[in-house]
């Protein structure tokens, strides 16, 4: 689902979240969001099941290839992203930075194959500001580069990343991530 910048998506889940989109890339792009070169536009999701699978070096949802990642909310819903390659799972494309994302509320799920962060940036790509207020956030970290929330490997700067509210599963982030007042350090280990 093509959404560059300047444009917009918002995505309602209809009667009790029962709403099902799947969007897979074409080469080079975002599953939502930009297309070869070109970066993610505002997607805003309120519910439903949302599945967006990345080819080579698309996030996600967020940019395609040298793609920002856009502004990118999510206030419900089942949210299940994709990036592949060199790209995030939620945000910046292969090489591209992560851009916003607000996570409000509903399950969201992010992954990455290789050289991107879960949610943040592509390879190379700056973490962009990742706020976290709701829901249930699971991010898995890739073979190759471990960082789930922040920079793609390489990025000079992490970026911002805030946790005020919600349940986050991620090994690891990069910066501290603050809940607007101070630095926030939580951990729950399972024997």
């Amino acid at each position: 689902v093509a959404v560059a910048d300047g444009n917009a998506l918002t995505i309602y889940g209809q009667i009790l979240d029962s709403g099902d989109l799947v969007a897979t890339a074409g080469y080079y792009c975002a599953g939502i969001g930009g297309t070869n070169g070109v970066a993610c536009g505002t997607v805003t999701i309120n519910g439903g099941r949302v599945t967006a699978m990345a080819t080579s070096r698309g996030a996600g949802i967020g940019g395609g290839s040298n793609g920002d990642g856009g502004v990118i909310t999510i206030n419900g819903g089942v949210v299940k992203a994709s990036g592949h390659y060199v790209a995030a799972g939620i945000g910046g494309g292969g090489f591209g930075n992560g851009g916003k994302v607000m996570i409000r509320g509903g399950r969201v799920e992010a992954q990455t194959t290789d050289y991107g962060a879960s949610i943040g940036g592509g390879s190379n790509g700056n973490g962009g500001e990742v706020t976290i207020e709701g829901g249930t956030v699971v991010t898995k970290r890739s073979y190759y580069y471990p960082m789930n929330i922040g920079g793609g490997i390489s990025a000079k700067e992490g970026g911002k990343v805030t946790i005020s509210g919600g349940s986050v599963k991620a090994a690891t982030i990069d910066n501290a991530p603050s809940n607007g007042v101070e630095r926030v350090y939580c951990v729950t280990a399972k024997c």
